[in-house]
């Protein structure tokens, strides 16, 4: 098990290494240039935006996520997500999960354009640490304030896929606002496959 505020972590399914997750801190200026590389421009209201680039053959090549940072309230329901489907249909795992790019519960919209499907010890390991980590640095600079509105930074995340459609690594930036010096820090999480 990885220690709560880990660099790097290995991923794995059973005995067998299947990714890895890491950890660094980062700066404005590259937080900066990574969300505009995604050129995924926010909606007013759900706070989201996404784009997508495509192989030569049609197959998706790429998925941008972007979305100001919140929390999702706390018991609240989660959405089904049987019905909704994803960016990348083509790749089935067995077992599959359905993973958000941006996390739901940072308040992201359970929406194609925000689900891939993924190897649920993939999804439930690697992308779970990750969404952990990030929920402690939210924490860390709430300043006391765990109303589930507030705004709390930014998150800017891009997935690639094999022409098959298979996910090969995720990137996250993320910016995050002290809520009480109203400083900011950046960090840069990432999880690669074996």
């Amino acid at each position: 098990m990885p220690k709560r505020n880990w660099t790097w972590a290995a991923v794995k399914e059973g005995n067998t290494t299947v990714g890895r997750v890491n950890y660094s801190s980062s700066d404005r200026t590259k937080y900066r240039a990574f969300k505009t590389e995604a050129n995924a421009p926010r909606d007013a209201t759900t706070k989201f935006g996404h784009r997508q680039v495509n192989h030569a053959g049609g197959s998706i090549k790429k998925a941008y996520a972007s979305a100001k940072l919140r929390q999702r309230p706390t018991n609240s329901a989660r959405a089904a997500l049987a019905a909704i489907a994803v960016l990348n249909p083509g790749y089935n795992p067995v077992p599959a999960n359905k993973s958000h790019l941006i996390p739901d519960k940072f308040g992201a919209p359970n929406m194609t354009q925000n689900l891939s499907n993924e190897r649920e010890s993939i999804n439930l390991s690697g992308h779970k640490l990750i969404e952990n980590r990030i929920g402690r640095l939210m924490t860390a600079a709430s300043g006391g304030n765990t109303h589930h509105a507030t705004i709390r930074g930014g998150i800017v995340v891009r997935e690639t896929f094999d022409a098959a459609g298979q996910p090969k690594g995720r990137q996250y930036m993320v910016s995050i606002k002290n809520r009480t010096t109203g400083n900011r820090t950046f960090h840069k999480l990432t999880f690669n496959r074996s």
